[in-house]
Protein backbone atom coordinates (compact mmCIF):
# COMPACT_ATOMS: atom_id res chain seq x y z
CA UNK A 1 0.00 0.00 0.00
CA UNK A 2 1.14 3.47 -0.89
CA UNK A 3 -0.64 6.81 0.62
CA UNK A 4 0.80 9.08 -2.08
CA UNK A 5 -0.34 13.13 -2.59
CA UNK A 6 -0.57 13.85 1.41
CA UNK A 7 1.98 16.07 3.53
CA UNK A 8 2.65 14.88 6.96
CA UNK A 9 3.75 17.37 9.79
CA UNK A 10 5.75 15.28 12.14
CA UNK A 11 5.67 16.71 15.72
CA UNK A 12 8.77 14.73 17.98
CA UNK A 13 8.68 15.13 21.65
CA UNK A 14 12.41 14.49 21.23
CA UNK A 15 14.63 14.66 18.30
CA UNK A 16 18.42 14.80 17.60
CA UNK A 17 20.06 18.15 18.02
CA UNK A 18 23.76 19.33 18.64
CA UNK A 19 23.86 18.26 22.02
CA UNK A 20 21.96 14.70 21.84
CA UNK A 21 22.70 13.65 18.01
CA UNK A 22 21.35 10.17 18.13
CA UNK A 23 18.02 11.42 20.04
CA UNK A 24 15.18 10.02 18.62
CA UNK A 25 16.64 8.47 16.14
CA UNK A 26 14.20 5.58 15.10
CA UNK A 27 11.16 8.62 14.86
CA UNK A 28 13.75 10.16 12.50
CA UNK A 29 14.15 6.81 10.80
CA UNK A 30 10.63 6.43 10.43
CA UNK A 31 9.89 9.80 8.71
CA UNK A 32 12.89 8.65 6.22
CA UNK A 33 11.18 5.57 5.23
CA UNK A 34 7.80 7.08 4.77
CA UNK A 35 9.48 10.00 2.53
CA UNK A 36 10.93 7.09 0.89
CA UNK A 37 7.34 5.44 0.20
CA UNK A 38 5.80 8.85 -1.59
CA UNK A 39 4.60 10.92 1.85
CA UNK A 40 5.58 14.16 2.22
CA UNK A 41 7.27 14.32 5.38
CA UNK A 42 7.97 17.33 7.47
CA UNK A 43 9.06 17.77 11.09
CA UNK A 44 7.85 20.42 13.27
CA UNK A 45 9.93 20.22 16.61
CA UNK A 46 10.51 22.75 19.53
CA UNK A 47 14.09 22.19 20.25
CA UNK A 48 14.51 22.68 23.48
CA UNK A 49 18.58 22.37 24.66
CA UNK A 50 20.10 21.65 27.98
CA UNK A 51 20.95 24.81 29.86
CA UNK A 52 24.49 22.50 30.72
CA UNK A 53 25.37 23.15 26.92
CA UNK A 54 24.76 26.73 27.44
CA UNK A 55 27.72 29.13 26.68
CA UNK A 56 28.36 32.13 24.16
CA UNK A 57 28.60 30.04 21.00
CA UNK A 58 25.34 28.17 21.53
CA UNK A 59 23.58 31.03 22.72
CA UNK A 60 24.36 32.59 19.19
CA UNK A 61 22.89 29.59 17.85
CA UNK A 62 20.06 29.24 19.92
CA UNK A 63 18.78 32.49 20.29
CA UNK A 64 15.05 31.77 20.88
CA UNK A 65 14.55 31.86 16.83
CA UNK A 66 12.46 29.47 14.25
CA UNK A 67 14.83 27.83 11.34
CA UNK A 68 13.69 26.03 8.35
CA UNK A 69 16.09 23.72 6.99
CA UNK A 70 16.58 20.87 5.00
CA UNK A 71 18.04 17.98 7.44
CA UNK A 72 18.82 14.93 5.02
CA UNK A 73 15.96 15.91 2.13
CA UNK A 74 13.61 16.94 5.38
CA UNK A 75 11.79 20.07 5.49
CA UNK A 76 12.26 20.62 9.50
CA UNK A 77 10.97 24.12 11.02
CA UNK A 78 12.89 24.23 14.64
CA UNK A 79 12.38 26.46 17.72
CA UNK A 80 16.09 26.97 18.75
CA UNK A 81 16.08 27.47 22.72
CA UNK A 82 16.17 26.70 25.63
CA UNK A 83 14.53 23.91 28.11
CA UNK A 84 14.88 23.96 31.98
CA UNK A 85 15.37 20.66 32.91
CA UNK A 86 14.80 19.95 36.55
CA UNK A 87 10.90 21.23 36.66
CA UNK A 88 9.13 18.78 34.35
CA UNK A 89 5.90 20.49 35.01
CA UNK A 90 7.66 23.87 33.47
CA UNK A 91 9.63 22.13 30.72
CA UNK A 92 6.91 20.44 29.48
CA UNK A 93 4.58 24.19 29.46
CA UNK A 94 7.36 25.15 27.59
CA UNK A 95 7.74 22.54 24.95
CA UNK A 96 3.36 22.70 24.32
CA UNK A 97 3.58 26.33 23.96
CA UNK A 98 6.31 26.59 21.14
CA UNK A 99 4.51 23.35 19.36
CA UNK A 100 1.66 25.38 19.01
CA UNK A 101 3.19 28.39 18.05
CA UNK A 102 5.38 26.54 15.26
CA UNK A 103 2.27 24.64 14.03
CA UNK A 104 0.99 27.58 13.57
CA UNK A 105 4.33 29.23 11.81
CA UNK A 106 3.93 25.92 9.86
CA UNK A 107 0.76 26.41 8.80
CA UNK A 108 1.06 30.55 7.55
CA UNK A 109 3.81 28.93 5.26
CA UNK A 110 2.62 26.50 4.28
CA UNK A 111 -0.87 25.80 4.77
CA UNK A 112 -2.36 23.21 6.75
CA UNK A 113 -0.76 19.23 6.89
CA UNK A 114 -3.66 16.70 5.70
CA UNK A 115 -2.32 14.61 8.99
CA UNK A 116 0.03 15.50 11.77
CA UNK A 117 2.15 12.85 13.52
CA UNK A 118 2.77 13.51 16.46
CA UNK A 119 5.53 11.30 18.72
CA UNK A 120 4.07 10.83 22.21
CA UNK A 121 1.36 12.27 24.04
CA UNK A 122 3.59 13.69 26.71
CA UNK A 123 3.90 16.17 25.24
CA UNK A 124 3.64 16.19 21.28
CA UNK A 125 0.72 14.68 20.98
CA UNK A 126 -0.84 17.13 23.63
CA UNK A 127 0.36 20.01 22.10
CA UNK A 128 -1.00 18.93 19.03
CA UNK A 129 -4.36 18.04 20.30
CA UNK A 130 -6.12 21.41 20.14
CA UNK A 131 -4.77 22.68 17.03
CA UNK A 132 -6.03 19.90 15.33
CA UNK A 133 -9.12 19.65 16.38
CA UNK A 134 -9.49 23.42 15.79
CA UNK A 135 -8.71 22.87 11.81
CA UNK A 136 -9.67 19.23 11.49
CA UNK A 137 -7.05 18.23 10.59
CA UNK A 138 -6.37 14.11 11.41
CA UNK A 139 -4.09 13.50 14.51
CA UNK A 140 -1.98 10.09 14.55
CA UNK A 141 0.42 9.82 17.55
CA UNK A 142 3.10 6.91 18.21
CA UNK A 143 3.74 5.82 21.63
CA UNK A 144 7.42 5.06 22.67
CA UNK A 145 7.32 6.28 26.43
CA UNK A 146 8.24 3.55 28.91
CA UNK A 147 7.00 5.22 31.67
CA UNK A 148 3.85 3.63 30.43
CA UNK A 149 4.20 0.31 30.47
CA UNK A 150 2.62 -1.77 33.05
CA UNK A 151 3.64 -4.46 35.12
CA UNK A 152 1.98 -7.50 35.19
CA UNK A 153 -0.80 -5.82 33.18
CA UNK A 154 -1.00 -3.29 36.61
CA UNK A 155 -0.50 0.25 34.87
CA UNK A 156 1.71 2.83 36.54
CA UNK A 157 0.94 5.30 39.09
CA UNK A 158 0.91 8.44 37.20
CA UNK A 159 0.26 12.14 38.84
CA UNK A 160 -3.42 13.60 38.08
CA UNK A 161 -2.04 16.41 35.61
CA UNK A 162 -0.27 13.50 33.50
CA UNK A 163 -3.85 11.80 33.35
CA UNK A 164 -5.08 14.67 32.38
CA UNK A 165 -2.90 15.78 29.64
CA UNK A 166 -2.98 11.93 27.91
CA UNK A 167 -6.95 11.82 28.66
CA UNK A 168 -6.97 14.81 26.18
CA UNK A 169 -4.54 13.69 23.11
CA UNK A 170 -6.03 10.01 23.25
CA UNK A 171 -9.66 11.97 23.08
CA UNK A 172 -8.49 13.69 19.82
CA UNK A 173 -6.33 11.28 18.49
CA UNK A 174 -7.57 9.21 14.77
CA UNK A 175 -5.06 6.66 16.31
CA UNK A 176 -2.91 6.04 18.45
CA UNK A 177 -0.11 3.84 17.61
CA UNK A 178 1.82 1.67 21.18
CA UNK A 179 4.89 0.25 20.33
CA UNK A 180 4.00 -2.36 22.64
CA UNK A 181 1.19 -4.46 24.14
CA UNK A 182 2.30 -3.73 27.52
CA UNK A 183 1.14 0.28 27.22
CA UNK A 184 -2.34 -0.68 26.43
CA UNK A 185 -3.52 -1.21 30.26
CA UNK A 186 -2.36 2.47 31.03
CA UNK A 187 -4.19 4.01 28.16
CA UNK A 188 -6.80 2.24 27.35
CA UNK A 189 -8.94 3.17 30.54
CA UNK A 190 -8.68 6.60 29.38
CA UNK A 191 -10.05 6.97 25.92
CA UNK A 192 -13.71 5.84 25.01
CA UNK A 193 -13.58 3.00 22.04
CA UNK A 194 -9.90 2.16 22.63
CA UNK A 195 -10.50 -0.90 20.84
CA UNK A 196 -10.78 1.12 17.71
CA UNK A 197 -8.26 3.71 18.95
CA UNK A 198 -5.05 1.99 20.09
CA UNK A 199 -3.14 0.05 17.99
CA UNK A 200 -0.14 -1.40 18.40
CA UNK A 201 2.35 -1.12 15.71
CA UNK A 202 6.38 -1.31 16.74
CA UNK A 203 9.42 0.18 15.55
CA UNK A 204 11.13 -1.29 12.87
CA UNK A 205 14.88 -2.91 12.04
CA UNK A 206 16.58 -2.26 8.68
CA UNK A 207 18.01 -5.37 7.43
CA UNK A 208 20.05 -4.06 5.08
CA UNK A 209 21.85 -1.63 7.87
CA UNK A 210 22.00 -4.91 10.35
CA UNK A 211 23.04 -7.44 8.37
CA UNK A 212 23.69 -10.97 9.95
CA UNK A 213 26.87 -11.60 11.44
CA UNK A 214 29.44 -13.82 9.94
CA UNK A 215 30.41 -14.49 13.32
CA UNK A 216 29.65 -18.73 14.27
CA UNK A 217 29.41 -19.96 17.12
CA UNK A 218 32.89 -22.06 17.03
CA UNK A 219 34.36 -18.81 16.03
CA UNK A 220 36.59 -18.32 18.85
CA UNK A 221 37.61 -19.15 22.39
CA UNK A 222 36.26 -16.02 23.62
CA UNK A 223 31.99 -15.86 23.49
CA UNK A 224 31.21 -12.26 23.98
CA UNK A 225 27.94 -10.75 25.05
CA UNK A 226 27.10 -7.34 23.77
CA UNK A 227 24.21 -5.04 25.32
CA UNK A 228 23.30 -1.50 23.74
CA UNK A 229 21.62 1.59 25.57
CA UNK A 230 21.47 4.84 27.63
CA UNK A 231 23.26 4.64 31.00
CA UNK A 232 19.90 5.25 33.12
CA UNK A 233 18.84 2.95 35.79
CA UNK A 234 15.73 2.10 34.05
CA UNK A 235 18.04 0.29 31.66
CA UNK A 236 19.56 -2.21 34.53
CA UNK A 237 23.21 -2.18 33.20
CA UNK A 238 23.67 -2.90 37.06
CA UNK A 239 20.84 -5.89 37.06
CA UNK A 240 23.65 -7.33 33.90
CA UNK A 241 26.92 -6.43 35.25
CA UNK A 242 25.95 -8.45 38.09
CA UNK A 243 24.96 -11.19 36.43
CA UNK A 244 27.73 -11.38 34.06
CA UNK A 245 30.17 -11.47 37.32
CA UNK A 246 28.12 -14.40 38.33
CA UNK A 247 28.50 -16.04 35.01
CA UNK A 248 31.63 -15.30 34.41
CA UNK A 249 32.77 -17.14 38.48
CA UNK A 250 31.97 -20.10 36.34
CA UNK A 251 33.37 -19.19 32.68
CA UNK A 252 36.43 -17.15 32.54
CA UNK A 253 35.62 -17.55 28.55
CA UNK A 254 32.77 -14.66 28.62
CA UNK A 255 33.50 -10.70 27.71
CA UNK A 256 30.67 -8.12 28.13
CA UNK A 257 31.10 -5.02 26.23
CA UNK A 258 28.41 -2.04 26.58
CA UNK A 259 27.59 0.38 24.35
CA UNK A 260 26.05 3.63 25.14
CA UNK A 261 26.49 6.45 27.80
CA UNK A 262 24.58 8.47 30.56
CA UNK A 263 24.63 9.44 33.84
CA UNK A 264 25.36 5.67 35.59
CA UNK A 265 28.41 5.08 33.48
CA UNK A 266 30.67 6.20 36.24
CA UNK A 267 28.43 3.90 39.00
CA UNK A 268 28.76 1.26 36.75
CA UNK A 269 32.21 1.07 35.89
CA UNK A 270 32.76 0.72 40.10
CA UNK A 271 30.90 -1.85 40.17
CA UNK A 272 32.61 -4.03 37.53
CA UNK A 273 35.90 -3.23 39.52
CA UNK A 274 34.12 -3.65 42.79
CA UNK A 275 32.52 -7.64 41.36
CA UNK A 276 36.39 -7.77 40.08
CA UNK A 277 35.32 -8.34 36.25
CA UNK A 278 36.45 -4.41 34.95
CA UNK A 279 38.98 -6.17 33.20
CA UNK A 280 36.50 -8.35 31.56
CA UNK A 281 33.66 -5.68 30.52
CA UNK A 282 34.56 -2.92 27.91
CA UNK A 283 32.44 0.50 28.28
CA UNK A 284 32.44 1.56 24.90
CA UNK A 285 30.65 5.10 24.99
CA UNK A 286 27.77 6.25 22.45
CA UNK A 287 28.72 4.78 18.93
CA UNK A 288 27.90 5.80 15.31
CA UNK A 289 25.45 3.19 13.43
CA UNK A 290 28.58 1.54 11.45
CA UNK A 291 30.33 1.16 14.62
CA UNK A 292 27.79 -0.76 16.06
CA UNK A 293 27.05 -2.85 13.25
CA UNK A 294 30.54 -4.01 13.68
CA UNK A 295 30.13 -4.70 17.59
CA UNK A 296 27.14 -6.60 16.56
CA UNK A 297 29.11 -8.28 14.17
CA UNK A 298 31.81 -9.53 16.98
CA UNK A 299 29.23 -10.52 19.63
CA UNK A 300 27.90 -13.83 19.92
CA UNK A 301 25.17 -13.02 22.71
CA UNK A 302 22.90 -9.78 23.09
CA UNK A 303 21.61 -8.92 26.98
CA UNK A 304 19.33 -6.41 28.23
CA UNK A 305 18.33 -6.01 31.51
CA UNK A 306 16.04 -2.91 31.84
CA UNK A 307 13.60 -2.82 34.70
CA UNK A 308 11.26 -0.95 32.36
CA UNK A 309 11.51 -1.06 28.54
CA UNK A 310 8.41 0.18 26.28
CA UNK A 311 10.03 -1.70 23.21
CA UNK A 312 13.56 -2.56 22.77
CA UNK A 313 14.75 -1.21 18.82
CA UNK A 314 18.13 -2.72 19.99
CA UNK A 315 16.55 -6.25 20.49
CA UNK A 316 15.61 -5.88 16.94
CA UNK A 317 19.02 -5.01 15.73
CA UNK A 318 20.48 -7.46 17.74
CA UNK A 319 18.44 -10.24 16.00
CA UNK A 320 18.14 -8.88 12.51
CA UNK A 321 22.25 -9.08 13.05
CA UNK A 322 20.96 -13.47 14.10
CA UNK A 323 22.22 -12.56 17.62
CA UNK A 324 20.26 -14.49 20.81
CA UNK A 325 18.91 -12.73 22.97
CA UNK A 326 18.80 -12.37 27.06
CA UNK A 327 16.00 -9.83 27.95
CA UNK A 328 14.34 -9.01 31.16
CA UNK A 329 9.94 -9.29 31.09
CA UNK A 330 10.12 -5.25 31.20
CA UNK A 331 7.22 -4.60 28.38
CA UNK A 332 8.11 -4.90 25.22
CA UNK A 333 10.54 -7.48 25.05
CA UNK A 334 7.90 -10.30 25.98
CA UNK A 335 6.85 -9.39 22.54
CA UNK A 336 9.81 -9.98 20.69
CA UNK A 337 11.59 -12.53 22.24
CA UNK A 338 10.82 -16.04 22.11
CA UNK A 339 12.10 -19.23 22.56
CA UNK A 340 13.43 -19.97 19.91
CA UNK A 341 15.39 -15.90 19.54
CA UNK A 342 16.64 -16.20 23.35
CA UNK A 343 15.67 -16.18 27.03
CA UNK A 344 13.17 -14.25 28.96
CA UNK A 345 13.87 -13.41 32.53
CA UNK A 346 12.22 -11.32 35.13
CA UNK A 347 13.61 -8.23 35.85
CA UNK A 348 15.71 -7.39 39.03
CA UNK A 349 16.71 -11.10 39.18
CA UNK A 350 20.29 -11.29 39.07
CA UNK A 351 20.78 -15.03 39.84
CA UNK A 352 18.03 -15.90 37.09
CA UNK A 353 19.88 -13.20 34.27
CA UNK A 354 23.00 -15.23 34.98
CA UNK A 355 21.43 -18.97 34.39
CA UNK A 356 19.94 -17.81 31.21
CA UNK A 357 23.16 -15.93 29.54
CA UNK A 358 24.99 -19.78 30.92
CA UNK A 359 22.26 -21.37 28.51
CA UNK A 360 22.02 -19.51 25.83
CA UNK A 361 25.90 -19.15 25.97
CA UNK A 362 26.38 -22.89 25.92
CA UNK A 363 24.22 -22.85 23.00
CA UNK A 364 27.13 -21.85 20.76
CA UNK A 365 24.69 -20.71 18.13
CA UNK A 366 25.40 -21.62 14.57
CA UNK A 367 25.12 -19.73 11.32
CA UNK A 368 21.76 -21.66 10.32
CA UNK A 369 20.36 -20.83 13.76
CA UNK A 370 21.32 -17.20 13.11
CA UNK A 371 19.75 -16.92 9.98
CA UNK A 372 16.59 -18.31 11.41
CA UNK A 373 16.64 -16.11 14.43
CA UNK A 374 17.22 -12.82 11.34
CA UNK A 375 14.87 -14.60 9.53
CA UNK A 376 11.80 -14.19 12.59
CA UNK A 377 12.42 -10.38 13.60
CA UNK A 378 12.83 -9.06 10.00
CA UNK A 379 9.29 -11.25 9.69
CA UNK A 380 8.04 -9.28 11.97
CA UNK A 381 9.80 -6.05 12.30
CA UNK A 382 10.91 -5.24 9.03
CA UNK A 383 10.81 -2.16 7.57
CA UNK A 384 8.61 -2.32 4.84
CA UNK A 385 6.10 -4.86 7.56
CA UNK A 386 5.87 -1.83 9.69
CA UNK A 387 5.69 0.99 7.23
CA UNK A 388 2.96 -0.70 5.62
CA UNK A 389 1.38 -0.58 8.70
CA UNK A 390 1.66 3.20 9.53
CA UNK A 391 0.43 4.06 6.28
CA UNK A 392 -2.73 2.01 7.13
CA UNK A 393 -2.79 3.82 9.88
CA UNK A 394 -2.82 7.26 8.57
CA UNK A 395 -5.25 6.26 5.71
CA UNK A 396 -7.49 4.99 8.54
CA UNK A 397 -7.31 8.33 9.98
CA UNK A 398 -7.91 10.59 6.93
CA UNK A 399 -11.06 8.41 6.18
CA UNK A 400 -12.20 8.65 10.06
CA UNK A 401 -11.53 12.76 9.57
CA UNK A 402 -13.42 13.36 6.59
CA UNK A 403 -10.03 14.38 4.69
CA UNK A 404 -10.79 12.32 1.71
CA UNK A 405 -9.87 8.80 0.28
CA UNK A 406 -6.15 8.64 -0.34
CA UNK A 407 -4.55 7.07 -3.09
CA UNK A 408 -3.24 3.13 -2.96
Amino acid sequence: MIVDEIRVAALPSWYRNADQPRSGVYVEEQIHALQERGVRMDVVYPDLRSPRALGFSALKANRFQTSLAEESGVRTMRWNGWGVNKWKRLRAAVYVNRARRLLEEYERRFGAPDLVHAHSHLWAGYAAADWCAARGVPLVVSEHRGMLVARNGEPPALPKWILRHLRRGLEVAAVTALVSEAQRPTLAPLVDRPEEKLRVVPNFVDGEVFPLSARNGDAGPTTRVVSVGNLKPEKGFDVLIRAFAALRASREDVELTVVGDGPERTRLESLARDLGVAGAVAFRGSLSKEALREEYGRADVFALGSRRESFGIVLLEAGASGLPVVASRSGGPETIVSEKTGALVEPEDVAGFAAALERVVARRVDSVARQAIRESVLDRYGKDVVVDQILGVYQDALLATGRGNPKS
